[in-house]
């Protein structure tokens, strides 16, 4: 699409995709209704026809057309250049990829502007702190993902802010609204976008009329979710309508810190492309990008391919004909059957597919949008609860000839006697918040770990199990205490912290419509506070927790405490989840809603940990996959005690 001589006409013209000499469009559709339309007339003048606008891409034309900064007016826009409707969408879908690498750059339109002496402030404000704080981005890049960045912040070299402008933060209120409005705005939100931003390197974002740099305005986010930044012009942020849809971002999405995870996602592979870095395969993608919106749901792949290093290997080509059913079911067995182990199983199992019982539950199914985990895979540092991480000849995954079950080896190690209800943490807890949602969140938390100690006994081994459960990764040892006793203290300083704070929530925001929730809360508080009694006299004997310590109801004020209750969120691993305790005594973490009578597998070509399965009433013993599980004792090859994997494995069939 050319630019012709006034504001209201462009002209047309086809080109070869090698050809190049275009820029290719990025940008959000907002709402269907297409209450604007381009008319196209022939050379003559005739008119032939009109193509509908959405409001979005008729205001992005306008800019477009404005914009001093970008000299060539050649561009490539899909809503107008693409038939979406008919068959040519899946030729052209299927060009994506060469459509946007052969671009001369990649315009992401970010919005109208609004004040023009803000936008300027704004973007003289995004300049500064982007040269500032540039030392710091290759360490950011190192630690791989922005979870892990935060527990490193310390060992960065640039964490503050410039002096003149941290002393005098009330001068620029406006420029970091501005900030975060730019850097978590709806055109973050796109599943489409990511192949946009990974497949050219020149990319430009258009804020009204103005070109900023993708990159520099990418970063900003991750300033923010480091407090390099102050939080709170986020938090304003994301509570407030704003773009096409007049919806709060708050409604979409758990968290502000889903959308900088999200940018980080693109960011590091760009980052590490221009040093010799390998992309993502395509399940890697599926994983990282699930949270991110789509129009149709069997863009959840197409939208990803073009960036996908395996997508030959795998050959899917996009057909928007087939039914999403079969696209996933197809997707599954191809990836079960190249993958040398059970990563398919992991990230399928991650969609919690026992809730259509007429897919298999081994299987990607339909995603659906609602409280979704975060999407970074955890890795146990050790891969060992399988001696057998790997398939082997004897070991590949096999199908029915319906290709409706997957047969696998392994066995079933211990069975759930008691279950509890699956765990949430909200946004109000990612943010720091402790509100009701955080209240509730934080007293289904407390239940579960009381359930379960009061069902295994409440000692410290049990108190041990129970934290090494709910964190990826234990806490350093002190010259004082073992990691063993380490973990045990952690967590009943944190235990007893959430305990005193949702007691202070409930003290302070008592509502005639709680109230009646009164008795039930009271029972609640008064198990919680007999457990943290309990459990600190057993620290106390074993000389883990210091006396003064156990009766302080100030415990949080304690500088050392303080510490631990500050870092053991960030190594807690539970939303989505659900804790249990075993036949055998042990503890599991399990992915999804378990329930009594599942039972833990170990299953070869995962070293890292077990999964959870639901029997099937049948004649013969079938299994539904509930989900991944972490085992307390049993993440050190102590399933198989040294027997071989070849004897001690056996045929599970999964539906």
């Amino acid at each position: 699409m050319m630019a012709a001589h006034d504001d209201k006409n462009f002209s047309l013209r086809v080109i070869r995709v090698s050809e190049g000499g275009y820029q290719a469009l990025s940008y959000v559709w907002g709402s269907e209704e297409k209450p604007a339309r381009a008319l196209v007339r022939d050379t003559g003048g005739t008119t032939l026809g009109y193509i509908p606008l959405t409001a979005n891409v008729y205001q992005t034309l306008q800019d477009l057309r404005s914009a001093q900064q970008l000299t060539s007016k050649i561009f490539w826009i899909d809503q107008i250049c693409i038939n979406q409707t008919g068959e040519e969408k899946n030729k052209q879908v299927a060009l994506m990829g060469d459509i946007y690498k052969s671009a001369e750059s990649v315009i992401f339109y970010a919005g109208h502007s609004k004040d023009e002496e803000l936008e300027e402030r704004g973007i003289e404000l995004l300049h500064r702190l982007d040269q500032h704080f540039s030392p710091s981005y290759q360490g950011i890049y190192q630690s791989n993902n922005l979870y892990t960045s935060y527990q490193k912040a310390s060992l960065l070299p640039v964490r503050a802010m410039p002096l003149d402008i941290s002393e005098n933060m009330s001068k620029y209120t406006a420029e970091f609204e501005w900030l975060a409005e730019v850097g978590y705005g709806e055109w973050r939100q796109r599943l489409w976008m990511v192949q946009e931003q990974l497949l050219n390197k020149n990319l430009v974002l258009l804020r009204g009329t103005r070109i900023l740099s993708w990159d520099s305005v990418a970063v900003m986010s991750f300033l923010f979710y480091l407090k390099f930044i102050p939080r709170f012009f986020v938090f304003d942020f994301w509570e407030k309508p704003h773009g096409s849809s007049a919806v709060r971002p708050s409604t979409k999405w758990r968290s502000p810190w889903d959308v900088a995870s999200s940018v980080f996602s693109v960011w590091h592979p760009r980052y590490g492309a221009a040093r010799g870095d390998e992309s993502r395969t395509l399940l890697q993608n599926i994983y990282v990008y699930e949270h991110l919106e789509c129009r149709d749901v069997r863009d959840r792949i197409y939208a990803i391919l073009a960036i996908s290093s395996d997508v030959n290997r795998l050959g899917i080509t996009p057909d928007y004909q087939d039914d999403p059913r079969s696209i996933f079911h197809q997707l599954s067995i191809k990836l079960l059957s190249l993958y040398d182990n059970l990563e398919p199983l992991y990230v399928a199992s991650c969609w919690n597919n026992l809730s259509n019982l007429t897919m298999p539950s081994w299987a990607f199914h339909q995603p659906y949008s609602s409280r979704l985990r975060p999407h970074f895979v955890p890795d146990s540092p050790l891969n060992l609860a399988h001696p057998r991480g790997q398939f082997d000849k004897t070991s590949r995954p096999r199908f029915d000839k319906n290709k409706s079950m997957l047969i696998l080896k392994g066995r079933i190690i211990d069975k759930v006697t008691l279950a509890t209800p699956r765990l949430f943490l909200e946004k109000s807890a990612h943010l720091g918040v402790c509100d009701k949602t955080t209240a509730d969140d934080f007293s289904r938390l407390l239940n579960a770990c009381a359930d379960i100690l009061s069902r295994l006994g409440p000692t410290v081994q049990n108190m041990w199990k129970l934290g090494r459960m709910l964190i990826q990764w234990p806490p350093v040892a002190t010259g004082s205490r073992s990691e063993y006793q380490e973990v045990a203290y952690h967590f009943w300083c944190y235990f007893q912290h959430i305990h005193n704070s949702i007691k202070a929530y409930y003290e302070t925001n008592e509502t005639q419509e709680s109230a009646g929730n009164g008795a039930a809360r009271i029972l609640n508080f008064k198990t919680w506070a007999q457990l943290v009694t309990t459990t600190a006299n057993l620290l106390v004997e074993a000389r883990i927790l210091d006396p003064s310590l156990a009766t302080s109801n100030q415990i949080s004020q304690d500088p050392e405490v303080h510490e631990h209750i500050i870092q053991w969120p960030s190594r807690m691993y539970i939303h989505g989840r659900s804790l249990a305790s075993t036949q055998a005594g042990r503890v599991c973490n399990v992915m999804n809603e378990v329930q009594e009578g599942d039972v833990i597998t170990a299953l070869r070509g995962w070293g890292r940990g077990f999964f959870v399965l639901r029997p099937v009433p049948g004649p013969e013993p079938t299994f539904r996959v509930v989900g991944e599980a972490w085992v307390s004792g049993l993440m050190e090859g102590q399933a198989y005690d040294g027997s071989d994997p070849t004897d001690a494995d056996y045929d599970i069939h999964l539906v």
